[in-house]
């Protein structure tokens, strides 16, 4: 295995989360010695985001113009394609696409069913499942409906638990592979922390529409944060979130202590979105109430470069501290109280669980070698011959 394509969706959401997210990826299979195409379509118009002006659009150039500068860094300015609702292609041409896909060994596709007139008779076929429990949900309703699910060849999750009997999540009669989620690792001198210094987190406040399964709701993260609303209450410590989507209930989170600001600001660029981690004490998150009520076993990523940065991390468990060691740096919770505990035992001694939260991070979220893990088992479990 040689030529990888991957799809994603950094071009019509150009977050500096995203881009970030994507990053660890280019660089994982780039420092493995892949050559390595990044795809991405579209079929519905106004599809593309503009973080700037906050204004869905049908021009792709914005997201092109901010995740080119880190294409670059990787030597594949030249190896990237976004088709547009009326088949457009930006990047490679038609016929250069073509003959990508002829020639590649591996096309891993993120967002579920994307280009299948160049994959389906191409390259290995593997999905990997970034929104466990959310997807298994919606491709078990596709199929109770009657619609067509594509097949692949190669199933991977995020989840941890996603085919296990721990996750609450139907496993579609699928063998579900796992991996770690990636971040890049990057040599960055460690700053230190101001003394007014919040612990922070960038989220969307309803990211989706709400799914249903076997008479349940499954829904975003204005679900779970209600459990945490009085959290700024019981501590001595700022608290803020960065937040962007529908329905955010500004004056609600206010009136309960957080200071809030909006997520797009400090995602218009990657620059700005590590500054915000950077100037961060810590980071307290919920999860998407899709991912807790399926236990699915997802760590996430944003809380990777969070601990990278040597701020302690305090995340809401979907599963995942049954894989991961907790209590240094690192804290998995469930309820308030245990939110408060957590913050109070990172600030009695700050110092260690911010060496601890980086030593975590090198450990066991390097992209290199969790994507190494991810491509032997491909070549050993569903490699052609």
């Amino acid at each position: 295995m040689k030529n990888i394509i991957i799809s994603g969706s950094i071009i019509k959401y150009p977050w500096g989360g995203l881009i970030q997210l994507w990053t660890a990826w280019f660089h994982g299979l780039k420092s493995l010695g892949y050559k390595v195409y990044y795809v991405e379509d579209v079929s519905w118009e106004y599809a593309c985001y503009n973080v700037e002006t906050k204004l869905m659009i049908n021009d792709p150039s914005y997201g092109i113009m901010r995740v080119i500068e880190e294409l670059k860094r990787y030597d594949m300015q030249n190896s990237w394609c976004f088709i547009d609702h009326e088949e457009t292609h930006f990047g490679m041409s038609k016929q250069e696409l073509i003959k990508v896909f002829k020639e590649a060994d591996v096309f891993i596709d993120t967002q579920f069913d994307t280009l299948p007139q160049y994959s389906m008779n191409g390259p290995l076929r593997v999905l990997l499942d970034g929104e466990p429990g959310w997807n298994q949900i919606g491709i078990q309703n596709m199929i109770d409906s009657g619609e067509a699910v594509p097949a692949y060849d190669a199933y991977f999750s995020l989840g941890l638990n996603i085919g296990t009997p721990k996750a609450k999540a139907p496993d579609l009669g699928i063998t579900w592979e796992k991996m770690m989620v990636p971040v890049l690792i990057e040599p960055t001198p460690y700053i230190p922390v101001s003394k007014d210094a919040s612990f922070t987190t960038v989220m969307a406040w309803q990211a989706n529409p709400v799914k249903t399964y076997e008479g349940k709701t499954f829904g975003m993260k204005d679900v779970e944060f209600q459990k945490f609303l009085e959290l700024p209450k019981l501590v001595n410590q700022k608290m803020e979130i960065a937040v962007s989507g529908p329905n955010v209930p500004w004056d609600l989170l206010k009136e309960n202590r957080w200071n809030v600001v909006n997520a797009d600001d400090i995602s218009v660029t990657l620059t700005s979105y590590k500054k915000y981690i950077n100037g961060s004490k810590g980071e307290f998150s919920v999860a998407k109430n899709a991912h807790v009520a399926t236990k699915n076993g997802m760590f996430l990523e944003r809380s990777g470069y969070y601990l990278l940065s040597g701020r302690p991390v305090v995340l809401q468990d979907t599963g995942w501290s049954e894989y991961l060691p907790t209590g240094r740096g690192l804290f998995a919770v469930n309820f308030l109280d245990e939110a408060v505990d957590a913050i109070d035992q990172i600030n009695g001694d700050y110092q260690r669980h911010a060496k601890w939260a980086n030593e975590f991070a090198m450990e066991f979220l390097d992209s290199v070698k969790t994507i190494s893990g991810f491509m032997e088992t491909l070549k050993t479990k569903y490699g052609r011959k």
